[in-house]
């Protein structure tokens, strides 16, 4: 078969080698030739597949949108956004609803203000700071190593549990979008004679940058670390390109300082102050789906095998060509963010967790393909094979999206079928009906006691945060013991999982208990009678 097939589609034949069926015996220095050609077919349509990629992820986004609802982090930033005015978003801010600096939800306001309340137009800004992340990247990569690698960077982050950042109203949509506008503007500050506009555009979004999370300072940090290798490589300071990257976040951090200083004091007892090993789970953002391994082994084996038949010299890993040591040194501080964060968490801000450090997605995306980008000079058609891997991840990810539908929550009617009020224990549940059941706002109240829960969780932050929506009228907020002393009989539903100390205590206190319905898929509503005479074993349990 071998001598007699002729092909001439080039990417039909490649995908037969790639895939066993043409037998490589004497003429397998042309498959090698085929494989090249088909590489440089790849580059060529490279443009084209990061369209289809936007496309697609649009896509994606609006689907993965659709089955999910607002969650706890989300309403926080909703509520604090929507505040009546301005100068009442910062006000929110500095009293503990979000410990985050403002421009997110300044964004947030804008498009709440265009679009109303749809989930997909509060999710939007995230949305668009994500799509521009991946349009950064392809740029700075294709100019580094080739359009080619700039699409399969995309691809890279699409693969990734990253991706789910881009449809939450939090920041992390948009610090990954400044992110990638500041990698790509520090390469063009880098190579431009006239840059001028690349100086002030870096400048723009480092300042951006920390105004939408205070974790973006350690981006502005391997900036600034990739700039003194700059200045060591051309053996002078490179002062424009340092007070780019550090003057207006400075400014932003000055203008915040009195909002810092309040959060800080909300913050005293995070619920997830970390630690030096804590590096390990800051990675838990990046781990890819096994089905893109599984894809890529089969074929990756072939190629080797054809390159080893070729006869040529012994096979010979070229280096990466083209890239400076200060763009390697940014790339590989970003990859090392969250080894970084575990350490400067412990003596600064004690809150750790993984997507405070999503931009080192990027430094893994640009690491990864320069590793390929060197093993494919030596192994011709490498990068259709990790292009058609990374495609078939992705593609699991719209198909799941399709088959997914939102969490259901009890129906008005439930929640108003007695004339009893609903105690939340978990305030995501109590914020969810809060904002999908307004009919029953005045019927349900949040369970907010910062001693007891500091006791029983050892954090009290979700408790503050309810205490100052409250404060502002967008919730409503009673300890437990306050509600036994109000209402001889109230409905109940606690937290899951080790974070039951409300249902225990009342249990404890020798209340009457009864299931009365379902809540959600993993838990339940129970109905509370509590004597005279266990008042003072509730009040005991939020005084330990």
């Amino acid at each position: 078969m071998g001598p007699l097939l002729t092909l001439t589609n080039r990417p039909v034949t490649a995908m037969l080698l790639i895939a066993g069926s043409v037998t490589p015996g004497k003429a397998t220095p042309s498959s090698i030739r085929v494989l090249r050609r088909a590489d440089d077919l790849l580059e060529r349509a490279a443009p084209l597949i990061a369209v289809a990629l936007l496309v697609l992820f649009a896509l994606w986004g609006w689907l993965a949108s659709k089955a999910t609802r607002l969650q706890f982090d989300e309403l926080l930033e909703l509520s604090a956004a929507t505040a009546s005015t301005a100068a009442g978003v910062v006000s929110s801010l500095a009293s503990g609803v979000d410990y985050n600096p403002p421009l997110s939800h300044f964004l947030v306001r804008a498009f709440h203000g265009w679009f109303g309340d749809a989930e997909w137009a509060l999710r939007l800004p995230a949305f668009l700071g994500f799509a521009v992340m991946l349009v950064s990247l392809y740029f700075f990569v294709a100019k580094q190593l080739g359009r080619t690698y700039g699409a399969i960077a995309m691809l890279f982050i699409l693969c990734l549990p990253v991706r789910q950042y881009a449809i939450q109203v939090r920041p992390y949509g948009m610090v990954l979008g400044f992110s990638g506008l500041c990698v790509l503007l520090f390469d063009t500050a880098l190579h431009r004679r006239t840059r001028l506009f690349a100086l002030a555009g870096l400048a723009l979004c480092t300042g951006a940058l920390t105004a939408t999370h205070y974790y973006g300072v350690l981006v502005v940090g391997v900036l600034c670390a990739a700039a003194l290798v700059r200045s060591w490589e051309v053996r002078r300071f490179d002062w424009p390109l340092l007070i780019s990257c550090t003057a207006a976040p400075l400014l932003v951090l000055i203008l915040l300082h009195n909002v810092i200083a309040q959060q800080k004091h909300e913050l005293a007892h995070y619920f997830a102050r970390g630690n030096l090993l804590s590096f390990d789970h800051g990675y838990d953002d990046f781990a890819m789906d096994p089905l893109v391994y599984c894809v890529a082994l089969v074929p990756g084996i072939v190629l080797l095998f054809l390159r080893a038949r070729t006869g040529e010299p012994r096979m010979s890993v070229p280096p990466v060509p083209g890239i400076q040591p200060a763009v390697m040194a940014l790339s590989l501080g970003l990859l090392v963010l969250p080894l970084a964060g575990a350490v400067i968490t412990q003596l600064i801000t004690h809150a750790y967790l993984a997507r405070y450090f999503l931009p080192a997605a990027l430094g893994l995306a640009i690491c990864a393909c320069c590793v390929l980008r060197s093993v494919a000079g030596a192994v011709p058609g490498l990068a259709l094979v990790a292009v058609l891997s990374l495609s078939m991840g992705f593609g699991k990810a719209i198909l799941q999206e399709t088959h997914h539908s939102p969490d259901a929550l009890p129906s008005a009617s439930v929640l108003q079928s007695a004339a009893t009020p609903v105690l939340f224990d978990t305030p995501e549940a109590y914020l969810q009906v809060y904002h999908y059941l307004p009919s029953v706002r005045r019927n349900i109240w949040a369970i907010a006691d910062p001693a007891a829960s500091l006791h029983y969780r050892r954090y009290d932050t979700d408790d503050r945060i309810m205490l100052a929506l409250a404060g502002q009228g967008k919730a409503q907020a009673v300890s437990l013991a306050a509600a036994a002393r109000m209402w001889p009989a109230f409905r109940l539903v606690p937290r899951s999982a080790d974070y039951v100390w409300a249902l225990k205590c009342v249990m404890d206190s020798g209340a009457r208990i009864a299931v009365r319905r379902p809540f959600g898929a993993s838990n339940f509503i129970f109905e509370v009678n509590v004597p005279p005479e266990s008042i003072p074993f509730i009040e005991a349990c939020g005084q330990q």
